[in-house]
């Protein structure tokens, strides 16, 4: 950690501040400020088994629920990126990557 003594003006002699840009700015020996990631809070999709007839169905529906959530581009790029799975195991952690999806448990009459 650097000393402030003579800093900016102020003559602090025993007090030790980090710097910006100081290679010890923070605890874990980052350099400067951290980036700030934001979070996309993911819509909630409920889903039954047996509810979609086919992958496919079930990759309209989770596009159409990105859309009506207003993430248009997450729409777009779901789109694209539901083309190429090759199974209903794929597809729906695919699904899971932009929608939270809630499996609701199979109810028998």
């Amino acid at each position: 950690m650097a000393c402030s003594t003579g800093h900016n003006g102020i003559d602090a002699p025993g007090i030790c501040l980090p710097l910006p840009g100081h290679r010890h700015a923070d605890r874990l020996g980052r350099h400067g400020p951290q980036a700030v990631v934001p979070t996309m809070t993911k819509p909630t999709f409920p889903m039954r088994p047996g509810q979609f007839a086919s992958m496919y169905d079930l990759h309209l529906a989770a596009v159409v629920a990105l859309r009506k959530a207003g993430l248009e581009d997450h729409a777009r790029e779901l789109r694209q990126r539901g083309m190429d799975a090759p199974s209903w195991h794929d597809m729906l952690a695919l699904v899971g990557e932009y929608l939270d999806v809630a499996q609701e448990p199979c109810r028998w009459l």
